[in-house]
């Protein structure tokens, strides 16, 4: 009975289930820096962090949480494409560096909006993909699930200069 009873939950819960689930209409400030979502292990966070270029400036990151004291980020919505070294590309987020006001929400209707005062300054365009939920994965990725258990979108589509060995 209880070996029934583990396949069963195993079942319910399936692979694509997540500690981290992020529901609809969860937010994060870029004032409260002590706030982000976390993968399951807790060794990578999304949010916002401080901007190395720009005094009392935030960005959207991904970073190590692993390395007290040093946020270490390997990922960035905030990147200028021509000016990397290597050519990669994303245009996720141009000159989106934000001020302490800034909300990133994953709202009800499943885009993921960067907003800054009254100016939206970024959104995923996901609203007629069925997103129900994201998570911060241990590989490092930021995904948005639809309801078909897809990514609707994700980070890995928008590469940084960081190579991250999946461990």
């Amino acid at each position: 009975m209880a070996a029934c009873l583990v396949v069963f939950l195993l079942v319910l819960v399936g692979p694509g289930a997540s500690a981290s689930c992020i529901g609809l209409g969860s937010r994060l400030v870029a004032r409260d820096q002590n706030e982000a979502w976390v993968s399951d292990n807790g060794t990578f966070a999304f949010g916002f962090a401080s901007a190395a270029t720009a005094r009392d400036k935030f960005q959207v990151a991904i970073w190590f949480v692993d390395l007290p004291g040093d946020r270490t980020l390997v990922w960035s919505a905030n990147r200028n494409p021509q000016s990397h070294p290597l050519g990669f590309s994303s245009n996720l987020v141009r000159n989106s560096l934000v001020t302490k006001n800034a909300f990133l929400e994953l709202d009800t209707t499943g885009n993921l909006v960067l907003i800054d005062g009254d100016r939206t300054v970024w959104m995923s365009n996901t609203s007629d993909a069925g997103v129900t939920s994201a998570s911060m994965e241990e590989t490092g990725n930021f995904i948005l699930h639809s309801n078909s258990n897809h990514s609707a979108w994700q980070s890995f589509e928008h590469p940084s200069d960081t190579i991250l060995i999946h461990y």
